[in-house]
């Protein structure tokens, strides 16, 4: 599905040399919907009635996905505003919990619409 989306999303402008143009800029977030596990992430915690969930809880969801791949992907997700991580230290060991926000739920709405409207264009 991720590269689906980034072809719907990203429309790349080239030079006379056939190269990509410098001057078009891909959005952090166009970027991160294309990379690999993005998605069933968001879907996952989109899907949850409490719209949030450990990174255990969520490894666990997605099955074949690595720590190393979660761990990463969720950073760049929280960086961008997609997720917001808390810490819940109130337990040994502390804890932590990843919440979809409301630019989070709107991004996966509108990559829905996208990658489901991609027979009729």
């Amino acid at each position: 599905m991720g590269e689906k989306l980034e072809q719907l999303m990203v429309q790349e402008t080239t030079t006379a040399t056939g190269g990509v143009d410098d001057r078009f800029e891909v959005p952090a977030t166009i970027r991160i919907l294309g990379k690999h596990w993005t998605m069933p992430v968001l879907r996952e915690l989109y899907d949850n009635p409490k719209r949030r969930m450990g990174f255990m809880e969520l490894q666990d969801r997605l099955e074949k996905v690595s720590s190393k791949v979660l761990s990463e992907r969720l950073s760049e997700m929280v960086d961008d505003e997609l997720l917001r991580r808390r810490e819940i230290r109130q337990v040994k060991p502390m804890r932590v919990k990843y919440y979809l926000t409301d630019k989070g739920s709107s991004v996966f709405q509108l990559a829905n619409k996208l990658v489901s409207q991609e027979v009729s264009f």
